[in-house]
């Protein structure tokens, strides 16, 4: 994997040869800083935007547990591991409680499981920074809101069209948590009609239905939890998802609470499904794998059980020798199977000789179908970053294996061109096709979200065209 500049690390650890074998494992894949103690580590902490801070938990002087529950208030941000050679449950639950540690690591180490958790908590970071800035939108939007109520004080008419031609609901409650205006996108999003002014009946109704709509307001605009809020409800045909964010305004002397509301069922609907998609691969994979050690790996193991039976065997009359031969056999065949195996859970052919090398050994195994003719073209020559190789990998096996399995095509085409920043990928068939809308929306469409999911996991921009007896195409633009 190729080193992210944006992405640092700090770890602390009092034993040279730790931070020495810490630094060689990692230091190609992310900027890391190491300190013997915590004031070292302080010190690079106010330099350094330090996105994960790694600290073993004994050390003389200030023990790790004490150096990051010490910090925590200044570096809030800053996600937090530790390492320990003790396993201890009381240390473990205090480690993760009082100092508020994303993640407890005994020692020793294992690399992998360190780059896990390390890339684990840099998502957890870009994460809450995302927030953050979903936060700050939404504190923008709510100024902005205020501003315009208060700047169209004097003019009613100009305020009321504001608020009624918005997309978000807006509603108004007073301390009583009685709703007294309201637009029609928030009737809308309840699935009411307008009450024409009766606003003590849309408070009743709110009541019995979403109760949470009246109370959190007040504690949003107060500052009593989050500016910002989702609210998952059940209004008897399906469950729908909102946002809520609040602030006071001033309303003839007299406080009152505005309230932003957006329904994000759709997306909240979209992240399920490609969530389901994952999970869905998953299981295939976990399945597909049972499958070639049981039927490929077992037999040969048994084989050699048997074999190793019968010489373990003073009354069975056998020829050792041949057994040995055949056992010897046997077991080139067995390490043939588990190297077959291993390629299929991370393809050696792509990690050795890049993208490009990999999809072009790919096609020419599946290549021997005279009713399918694939054809392969690329300007790529040198390997590039190993994630994005490993999921536009996946991305063109996804889509062969749909296109040769369903599609019913004679023909695929596959372009991959490097420019100088970027990756183009453009596949296309000329099968039956298919609407991509209704696939989605069943529970047949795990293929074109796993393609999506890989895309957006890159941060990539796609399109997809296909529609029945028109064929299938994707094209996608990676950054590189």
């Amino acid at each position: 994997m190729s080193k992210n500049s944006n992405n640092s690390i700090l770890y602390v650890d009092d034993e040279v040869n730790s931070l020495d074998v810490f630094r060689l494992y990692f230091e190609n894949t992310y900027n890391v800083y190491v300190a013997q103690n915590t004031k070292e580590a302080e010190e690079l902490l106010r330099t350094v935007p330090v996105k994960v801070l790694i600290s073993d938990y004994y050390m003389p002087g200030e023990s790790g547990i004490d150096f990051i529950q010490r910090i925590n208030p200044l570096y809030p941000d800053v996600v937090k591991i530790m390492f320990s050679a003790f396993v201890d449950r009381e240390i473990i639950l205090g480690a993760l409680n009082k100092a508020s540690v994303y993640r407890y690591i005994t020692k020793p180490w294992n690399a992998n499981e360190i780059r896990l958790a390390i890339d684990s908590a840099i998502r957890e970071y870009d994460l809450k920074h995302e927030n953050q800035y979903l936060f700050e939108e939404l504190r923008v939007k709510n100024s902005e809101l205020y501003d315009t109520l208060q700047s169209l004080k004097q003019s009613e008419g100009k305020i009321r069209k504001v608020i009624e031609n918005a997309d978000e609901g807006i509603f108004f409650i007073n301390d009583e948590k009685q709703i007294i205006d309201a637009n029609p996108a928030f009737f809308k999003m309840l699935g009411m009609e307008a009450l024409n002014g009766q606003f003590s009946l849309l408070t009743r109704e709110i009541e019995n239905r979403i109760p949470v709509l009246l109370n959190l307001p007040k504690e949003i605009a107060s500052r009593e939890v989050e500016r910002y809020k989702e609210i998952e409800f059940n209004d008897g045909a399906k469950v729908k998802y909102f946002e809520i964010s609040s602030s006071y305004a001033d309303a003839e002397n007299k406080d009152i609470i505005v309230s932003l509301v957006k329904d994000f069922t759709e997306k909240k609907l979209v992240d399920k499904k490609l969530l389901d998609a994952i999970i869905h691969t998953q299981e295939e994979d976990q399945k597909r794998y049972a499958r070639e050690l049981h039927d490929g790996l077992g037999p040969i193991l048994s084989t050699l059980k048997m074999h190793l039976e019968w010489m373990n065997n003073p009354e069975q009359p056998v020829n050792k020798d041949k057994i040995i031969q055949h056992s010897i056999k046997t077991v080139n065949e067995a390490v043939n199977t588990v190297k077959e195996i291993a390629n299929n859970l991370s393809p050696h052919v792509l990690q050795k000789f890049g993208l490009a090398y990999a999809i072009s050994t790919y096609i020419n195994k599946i290549g021997l179908n005279p009713n399918v003719e694939i054809s392969f073209h690329t300007n790529l020559k040198e390997q590039v970053n190993e994630t994005i190789e490993t999921d536009l990998y996946r991305i063109v096996l996804e889509c062969l294996n749909n296109s040769l399995k369903h599609a019913k095509c004679s023909s695929v085409l596959i372009k991959l061109k490097k420019y100088e920043h970027s990756l183009f990928l453009g596949f296309m068939d000329n099968g039956k096709g298919f609407d991509i809308a209704k696939v989605r929306e069943s529970n047949n469409g795990m293929g074109l979200y796993n393609i999506i999911n890989r895309i957006r996991h890159l941060n990539g921009k796609y399109k997809m065209i296909s529609k029945p007896n028109q064929g299938f195409i994707l094209t996608s633009l990676i950054n590189c």
